[in-house]
């Protein structure tokens, strides 16, 4: 998650990814120039995050009960 100023003064906040060596937006949450919206996209960031990336459990045998972790990323493009 970044923050960054455009030119006409407003702060957008970006949800980017940097794993391949180069910045890639996967998404932009929101624009604004009050601070306490600014926050307010943050918070929102920050929540599109924990809910669309990170670990997940995948039953593969529902008589065993055995299931495993495995990571995965969701981004809306």
């Amino acid at each position: 998650m970044r923050k960054k100023r455009n030119n006409s003064g407003t702060v957008s906040v970006q949800i980017i990814d940097k794993s391949s060596g180069r910045y890639v937006v996967h998404q932009t949450v929101g624009s604004s120039a009050d601070t306490l919206e600014i926050d307010f996209l943050v918070k929102k960031a920050n929540h599109i995050i924990r809910t669309y990336g990170g670990q997940r459990v995948i039953a593969f045998s529902q008589s065993s009960g055995a299931a495993i972790g495995i990571s995965i990323c969701k981004w809306f493009k």
